[in-house]
């Protein structure tokens, strides 16, 4: 039967599988009639996807079922399909077929699941040719799912996407220790049958950058996102908050901005004219823009970093803890510092980078491993040598507010001094001295950077601590209330064009 308006499903079809016709690709299971209508109704095989865990054990048994299955010439589903418009050419050739199809998959339920959906959507975008899947589907939990983002429009699969997207499995299972061998071996095999061409990009598969796994804390590869970079493809959305002149008491402009790898666009949002906005009202009146620009700009499984600019007098704005959205799922994260990567550039740094920022951010990405520097040293005041003395690899910590007191005083030179990276804890300090607390957030910061491999892995290294402590509500770890201050300066806000102006 087929899904047409004047379809009447009879009683007793429910669990019925619903077929793409063109491909024979099972697409959902039928549920049941629609009483006094037309037509009937299912659901979509990727509903399964929200079952999670259980999705992923169900689906590998399945696929292995069918990989194992006495192959009957001719008279098994696999064979009709190849009868199909849309199934592509039988194994061997360009086309990926419906035999090829249930090889694939049978050995991929047997390859570890993927460290969440991140994985499998950067591996299979990269096999796409950097395209991304199509929108508007449940995200993507395992490696068969990878696999269907492949096909496009009922049209058969070119080999050289499903090979690429199979060897790109092998490798990220590779970087985390396992041995994948029957799905190498096959691979390999399957190779022997496709043109060079093919064969050269499949057997040259690297991983994307972000995937490249590193030592976690316990020892193990754990893979960190590393933050974009010009050219990559990336992309940013940057907040600017600009204070108000001469108003009474702290009012901000706001503009919002998306940077793409390759320019920093002109603003999508802004308010600059008026009275401006109370810093207890910047949430709200954000909420509906930056909601628009993430939902045109986030891949699936990998929100885009948040970037807010603002003068060095407001950098103890929490912008971590901003609540974007006013009534939060129960599974998801409502934090915008635990969803994302969120970190604060200095305003007055628009326009070109000076030399000595640019040199020393220059040197720091060279660098590598970094080192906590407790900023200023015990029992000191700020001085400019302390800042501009310190190696590449030194990022300072604060156990104190940077927007006031010994604080600004300090950040303020670090700014000078060209650093691009800084932490501060942004609740507050004791007014006579440090206590223990001070000596726990300087060890955790310390453990930190000695976990990151560079300066690129830094935010994303503080947004895992920020969702752990999401997870385990502990209002009293070192990292809760601390901002990071990352600006790079090869990625240079756009310069404040307003110019002298007639008057009135």
């Amino acid at each position: 039967m087929r899904f047409r308006p004047e379809a009447e499903f009879p009683k007793g079809g429910s669990g019925s599988p619903v077929l793409d016709a063109h491909t024979g690709a099972v697409v959902g299971v039928l549920k049941s009639r629609r009483a006094g209508r037309d037509g009937g109704m299912a659901i979509a095989a990727t509903a399964l996807r929200r079952f999670g865990p259980a999705y992923q054990s169900l689906m590998a048994a399945h696929d292995r079922w069918h990989g194992q299955s006495p192959k009957i010439g001719g008279h098994n589903w696999i064979e009709r399909q190849h009868q199909l418009p849309g199934a592509g050419v039988h194994t061997g050739g360009d086309q990926w077929s419906p035999r090829d199809r249930r090889e694939a998959l049978s050995l991929l339920s047997g390859v570890r699941p993927p460290d969440g959906i991140r994985p499998v959507v950067e591996l299979a975008k990269k096999a796409r040719g950097g395209v991304a899947g199509p929108p508007g589907q449940l995200l993507p939990h395992a490696w068969r799912d990878g696999h269907g983002l492949l096909y496009e429009a009922g049209q058969p699969v070119a080999a050289i996407a499903a090979l690429h997207y199979l060897q790109l499995v092998v490798e990220y299972e590779r970087s985390r220790g396992g041995d994948p061998a029957p799905l190498a071996d096959w691979v390999v095999n399957r190779l022997q049958d496709v043109p060079r061409i093919v064969h050269t990009v499949v057997t040259q598969a690297t991983l994307p950058p972000r995937l490249v796994p590193v030592p976690g804390p316990d020892g193990r590869d754990r893979a960190v996102v590393r933050y974009p970079r010009p050219g990559d493809g990336s992309t940013v959305v940057i907040v600017e908050l600009e204070p108000v002149c001469d108003a009474p008491t702290t009012r901000f402009y706001w503009r919002i901005r998306v940077d793409d790898g390759q320019d920093v666009n002109e603003p999508l949002h802004e308010e600059q004219t008026g009275e401006g906005v109370p810093p207890e009202q910047l949430v709200r009146r954000l909420r509906g823009p930056l909601d628009e620009v993430f939902a045109s700009v986030d891949a699936p499984g990998a929100p885009a970093p948040l970037e807010v600019a603002l003068p060095v007098d407001h950098f103890d704005t929490a912008v971590h803890r901003w609540q974007l959205t006013e009534m939060a799922r129960l599974h998801h994260p409502a934090y915008v510092g635990v969803r994302r990567m969120v970190v604060l550039r200095d305003l007055l740094r628009r326009g070109r980078p000076d030399d000595t920022w640019l040199e020393r951010w220059q040197a720091t990405v060279a660098a590598g491993a970094l080192a906590a520097v407790r900023t200023p040293p015990p029992r000191q005041v700020p001085r400019a040598r302390h800042f501009a003395d310190m190696p590449p690899s030194a990022v300072p910590v604060l156990c104190r507010p940077a927007g006031s007191g010994v604080g600004r005083r300090a950040i303020g030179l670090a700014l000078d001094a060209g650093h691009g990276v800084a932490l501060w804890h942004t609740d507050g300090h004791p007014e006579h001295g440090c206590t223990d607390f001070c000596e726990e957030m300087h060890d955790g910061a310390a453990a930190l950077l000695a976990q990151t491999a560079g300066v690129l892995e830094l935010p994303d290294r503080l947004r895992r601590i920020r969702d752990d402590i999401s997870g385990s509500r502990n209002g009293g770890h070192w990292a809760e209330g601390v901002a990071m201050l990352y600006d790079d300066p090869t990625r240079p806000l756009p310069a404040d064009d307003n110019g002298p102006v007639d008057s009135p």
